[in-house]
């Protein structure tokens, strides 16, 4: 596959000792299957399936793997009694998927924005459980993560 997006994440297979693993173009039509109807994803999204699918260098947190998480997504939403509507892919958890980090795949964008889903927030606080996480892209989120990385930063 041609990068044409995430061209820092290609050029840094290795970062701090880990090393992104890659899904294969069928894995993530498997996944185009299951989750868009068969209709290809964002090429950053694509891009960043077939660079590190299996295991990103960049603290994307994966739930045992990629499959799992959209799993874990889903159930999430379920113990709340809450739905997504919109065809989306979850890329990134915290606490077991008590939130996630995702993108919406019907936003017609190649490098589309990225949000952020917290649906215990309803019920503790009433607040909207997807926010949009500030004014990231996929891949300015992606580069940021790069960037505080080689620098010893912490992650955003």
């Amino acid at each position: 596959m041609e990068i044409k997006i995430l061209k820092q994440m290609e050029s840094t297979p290795k970062l701090n000792g880990w090393v992104n693993k890659g899904l294969t173009i069928e894995e993530i039509q498997d996944l185009e299957t299951l989750y868009n109807q068969g209709n290809l994803f964002p090429t950053a999204l694509r891009e960043f399936l077939f660079l590190a699918g299996n295991f990103p260098n960049i603290g994307f947190g994966l739930h045992d793997n990629i499959w799992r998480l959209q799993q874990r997504a889903r159930e999430g939403l379920a113990d709340y009694e809450l739905e997504i509507t919109r065809p989306f892919f979850a890329f990134d958890h915290l606490d077991s998927c008590s939130s996630f980090t995702l993108v919406y795949l019907d936003e017609n964008q190649e490098d589309p924005d990225v949000y952020t889903a917290t649906p215990y927030l309803i019920e503790d606080f009433g607040e909207p459980f997807i926010n949009r996480y500030k004014d990231y892209t996929f891949s300015s989120l992606v580069n940021e993560h790069i960037y505080r990385i080689k620098r010893g930063y912490a992650l955003d």
